[in-house]
This record gives C-alpha cells, sequence and structure tokens, in this order.
C-alpha cells in the first residue's frame, strides 16, 4: 500500500523519507507518514490550489516580500513560490480596531496612466503588479518595491539589489520609508538634468479625495 507525508501546507503528496515538501518547501521533518486509505478522500493538490492559500495558524509566520503570510516552517511563498528559505519567522501581529483608510494612486508622470493602490500590500516590478507597463523597463526589478497602505498612510520599501527605488531623486533607506502626495518615485532610476531615464520607471503618489 503507498504511503506518504502530506504537507500540511499545500496538500501535496510527498514519499515517505521527504524532509521537505517537494512544492512548498514545507518543513516535513514533524509530518507522520499516512496510508494510501487515510488520504483517498482527502482533494488533490491541484484542486486545493484552484483558491488562494489559507493562512497560517501559527503564532509565528514568514512574511514574503510579495506579501503573502506563510507558515513558519515554509521555505517556499504558497502565493508567488519564491525562496523564502532565509525568512526570519516573526510573530503574528493581534488583529487592531479598522480606520478610515486615506486612498491612493500612482500615476505616470509621462504618460498621464493612473494607477489606483488598493489597501494593503502591493509589490511592483518586471515580474509583479504592473508588469506589463514595465516589462520593457530593464532598470526595473522582476520584483523592485512594495507599497504598504496602512493608518490612511502610504509607505514603500525597496526589494531590488541591482538598481534600487529613488524618492524625490534621493536613494530610499532599508526598510519602510513612508510617502507624501506630490512625491516621485523613481524605479531604478532618477531625473537626470529634469529628465526621465527611458530604461527606468517612475511614478508620483496622487492622494484621492
Amino acid at each position: 500500500m503507498d504511503q506518504w507525508k502530506i504537507c500540511p501546507a499545500c496538500g501535496e503528496k510527498n514519499s515517505p523519507g521527504s524532509m521537505e515538501c517537494s512544492v512548498c518547501g514545507y518543513d516535513l521533518m514533524s509530518t507522520p507518514v499516512v496510508s494510501g486509505e487515510d488520504v483517498k478522500n482527502e482533494p488533490s493538490p491541484a484542486e486545493k490550489q484552484t483558491s488562494a492559500p489559507e493562512p497560517p495558524t501559527s503564532e509565528y509566520v514568514k512574511i514574503c516580500p510579495c506579501g503573502a503570510v506563510n507558515p513558519p516552517q515554509a521555505r517556499k511563498c504558497l502565493q508567488c513560490h519564491g525562496d523564502i528559505s532565509d525568512i526570519l519567522p516573526t510573530k503574528k501581529q493581534q488583529d487592531e480596531p479598522a480606520q478610515e483608510e486615506q486612498q491612493f494612486q500612482l500615476k505616470d508622470p509621462v504618460t498621464g496612466v493612473q494607477y489606483p493602490l488598493t489597501s494593503g500590500v502591493t509589490v511592483i516590478g518586471r515580474e509583479a503588479q504592473f508588469r506589463e507597463q514595465l516589462q520593457e523597463r530593464p532598470y526595473v526589478s522582476r520584483i523592485h518595491a512594495k507599497l504598504i497602505l496602512e493608518g490612511g498612510k502610504c509607505f514603500i520599501e525597496n526589494l531590488s539589489h541591482t538598481n534600487y527605488t529613488f524618492v524625490n531623486n534621493q536613494k530610499i533607506p532599508e526598510g519602510r520609508y513612508e510617502l507624501h502626495p506630490g512625491d516621485l518615485i523613481g524605479l531604478g532610476g532618477i531625473k537626470v538634468d529634469d529628465s526621465f531615464q527611458e530604461q527606468a520607471a517612475y511614478f508620483v503618489l496622487e492622494a484621492l479625495a
């Protein structure tokens, strides 16, 4: 009879000797081995992936740069499948009373195209949000920056270690950096002689009434 280790995170069937899940990288060292009879009625991994992964119930979580919340043992993000093995688990924040959120949008200063920001976290890059607009911008990294809407404020965090993120022509420090309406965000470049670099990308933060 077939035996498996069923990944608690994504539901993938792994061989009994597996130390981590072949799909999501979850640590299976303490996961028991079960027989085929025990799992025959379980939904397949493909069926489980039709919906967003359930948030982990552990007191500690791993937060992927894409914003997804993962179990503390995960080695790959359940949402974007990126490597999170070097991210340290942090204590899950308690829910706080809802606050009225200030709404923001990004505007391309060259084309005038506007991009509304939804509440929460928005990761931008050539393989993230706005990828259709950023594909032809080689100075923009695949996952370049993260925008966080919290408490009526907008923050930005650089995720690129090659061309960096700039606000008003200044390279932002590590960690969250608070933005204000009118700030010019440069992904991979700054304005030179009042001109935009064609291979970089630029946005102006605007507040919505």
